[in-house]
């Protein structure tokens, strides 16, 4: 006894396979860096890319699925304790400082499955140089003392030391003149 059977096969979406980077990305703070999702559907889909847990000042543009940061300068910063402030004043907490980890949950969909992801980034402290205020001029009479008083601030919370060169004493700014 022979007959027919009709069999019907329904579509499976499948999920999309997510291109993305296996290691952790390594940035230096304002270092830009940009990156463009890329996913393959073995069903030939269009692929929609959705990022969440950006850090701050990350951007992400759905239409052409790219992530576009500069990590701020203040992304890796030092603690304002006692023993920072020791490590600072011996020039030593940049040596100390750690960089920071960020991770950012990336999925991909197409149709209706969709497939998770994570970008993982690690920062790196960048020690900015100090801001000096423009020094006044000094008059002074031949034997008199003249003493080169500067003012400056870091952007990074460091102790800022002061260091002169001749004929001003190194570490006072102070020159004692002559006549002649």
């Amino acid at each position: 006894f022979e007959t027919e059977v009709e069999i019907t096969v329904e579509n499976v979406d499948r999920p999309p396979v997510l291109q993305l980077p296996a290691k952790e990305i390594s940035l230096r703070e304002g270092e830009p860096f940009q990156l463009m999702h890329e996913g393959a559907d073995p069903d030939g889909d269009t692929v929609r890319f959705n990022v969440t847990q950006l850090p701050p000042d990350m951007a992400f543009n759905a239409r052409n699925a790219t992530i576009k940061w500069t990590p701020s300068y203040d992304a890796v910063h030092r603690s304002a304790g006692r023993f920072s402030n020791l490590l600072n004043k011996l020039r030593l907490e940049q040596c100390a400082l750690q960089p920071r980890s960020f991770v950012v949950d990336v999925t991909g969909c197409a149709l209706d499955a969709c497939t998770p992801g994570k970008l993982r980034f690690l920062v790196k402290n960048v020690n900015r140089a100090p801001q000096f205020a423009a020094p006044h001029g000094i008059t002074v009479t031949e034997k008199d003392q003249a003493r080169l008083e500067l003012s400056a601030s870091d952007p990074d919370g460091d102790i800022v030391h002061y260091y002169y060169t001749q004929p001003l004493g190194k570490s006072t700014g102070a020159w004692q003149t002559k006549y002649g």
